[in-house]
C-alpha cells in the first residue's frame, strides 16, 4: 500500500513537471510572422525603427491566451510587411523583468509601440532620430477585424497623395537640394491609381525608403491633361516631360479602371523606369529599385534591419531551449507571403 501511494505521488509529480515544461514553451516558435522576443532583444527590435510594432504579452497556461492565439496568428499574417509583430512569454524567467517593466498585469496584453514621426524635410544632422516609441494599450475586441482596423491607424504615413497635374509637374521639376536646413531627394516613386486614399502597403514602402526616395500616390481620377510643349519641365527634364504627357493621357482615359502604374523618376538624371513585375509586393519592388538605381532600402526587404528580424524569426537569436524549432522555422520562412498593392 505504501509502495502504491509512493508511485501515485511520483506519477502526479511527473504530470505536474510535464505540464510545467509544456507551459514554458513559446506559443509562436514555429510561426513565420511573429517574433518571440526576450529581455535581451526586445529593445533592439522595438527601438531604432520607423515601423510600429505590435506585441502580445502572454502566459502559455492562460486560457484567454490560448483562445487568442489563433487570432494573433491570423493578424500577424495580414500585417506581414506592414508592421512588426512580436510576442513575449512572460512565464519564462528570462522575461519576468521585461514584463514587469512594461507594466503587464494580466494576460493576454497587447501593446502597440509607435515610433516618433521623423521630419524628413530637414537635413539628416538636424533630425531627431529614434526616440523611445510611444506605447499604446489595445483595449478593443480580441477579434481579427477590430485589431486590423486599429493596427492600420498606427502605421506612420510618409507617402503623399497627389491630385493635381500641376503638383506632379512641380515635384518632378525638382532636383535634390539642401537649402539651409531643408532637403529633397532625386528619386521619386509615383503610383498612379484609381484609389483616392494612401493605403497601408504604400505607407510601408514609404517607410522602407525613408530619406532615400519620396513616395507618392497619384489619384488619377482628378488628373487633367499635361502638355509638355507648354511646360517648363520640358526644358529641365525633356525625357520625363514627354513620358509624363503620354502617361497622363493614358491615365485620364482609363481613370476609373484598375490600371495601376508604378514609376520611379530620377530627377537628377532625367530618367525614369516603369515597374513591370508580375505582382505588386515589397520584395519585388525593392529589388526593382535596387537593380535600376543601385539603392538599398533603410528597412524592409533586402535591408540590414530586415536580416536582423529574419534572424529572430528563424530562431538564431533564441535561447537554447527554443533552438530545437529552428529548422522548422527556416522551412516555414520560405512560405512567407507579402501583401500586394
Amino acid at each position: 500500500m505504501l509502495v502504491g501511494t509512493i508511485l501515485r505521488v511520483v506519477f502526479i509529480c511527473l504530470q505536474l513537471r510535464s505540464s510545467a515544461a509544456s507551459n514554458e514553451n513559446n506559443f509562436y516558435d514555429d510561426n513565420p510572422y511573429i517574433m518571440e522576443l526576450t529581455g535581451k532583444n526586445f529593445d533592439k527590435v522595438i527601438d531604432n525603427t520607423n515601423y510600429t510594432t505590435m506585441v502580445e504579452f502572454y502566459a502559455p497556461w492562460c486560457g484567454y491566451c490560448q483562445k487568442f492565439k489563433p487570432v494573433m496568428e491570423q493578424v500577424s499574417k495580414k500585417l506581414n510587411g506592414l508592421m512588426n509583430v512580436a510576442a513575449v512569454n512572460c512565464d519564462l524567467s528570462i522575461n519576468k523583468r521585461l514584463c514587469s517593466e512594461q507594466g503587464i498585469e494580466g494576460f493576454p496584453t497587447v501593446l502597440f509601440y509607435s515610433p516618433m514621426r521623423i521630419n524628413i524635410s530637414v537635413t539628416y544632422e538636424d533630425r531627431t532620430l529614434f526616440k523611445r516609441p510611444a506605447k499604446q494599450l489595445y483595449s478593443g475586441e480580441r477579434k481579427v477585424a477590430p485589431i486590423m482596423n486599429y493596427a492600420y491607424t498606427k502605421i506612420v504615413n510618409y507617402a503623399k497623395k497627389v491630385t493635381a497635374t500641376k503638383t506632379i509637374e512641380k515635384i518632378l521639376g525638382q532636383k535634390a537640394s539642401v537649402d539651409g536646413k531643408t532637403q529633397s531627394r532625386d528619386l521619386k516613386m509615383m503610383l498612379f491609381s484609381e484609389k483616392d486614399k494612401v493605403f497601408p502597403l504604400l505607407k510601408a514602402i514609404a517607410i522602407d525608403w525613408l530619406g532615400i526616395m519620396d513616395v507618392y500616390l497619384v489619384a488619377k481620377t482628378r488628373l487633367t491633361a499635361f502638355m509638355a510643349e507648354h511646360s517648363a519641365l520640358k526644358e529641365s527634364h525633356p525625357n520625363i516631360s514627354l513620358y509624363l504627357e503620354e502617361l497622363l493621357a493614358h491615365q485620364i482615359e482609363h481613370k476609373t479602371k484598375k490600371d495601376r502604374r508604378l514609376v520611379v523618376f530620377d530627377t537628377a538624371n532625367d530618367i525614369y523606369y516603369e515597374y513591370d513585375g508580375d505582382s505588386f509586393n515589397k520584395p519585388e519592388i525593392a529589388q526593382f529599385v535596387t537593380e535600376k538605381f543601385g539603392k538599398v532600402p533603410l528597412e524592409g526587404p533586402t535591408s540590414k534591419k530586415h536580416k536582423m528580424i529574419e534572424s529572430i524569426l528563424t530562431g538564431k537569436n533564441h535561447n537554447a531551449k527554443s533552438r530545437g524549432t529552428r529548422k522548422s522555422r527556416e522551412k516555414s520562412k520560405n512560405k512567407r507571403v507579402h501583401d500586394e498593392l
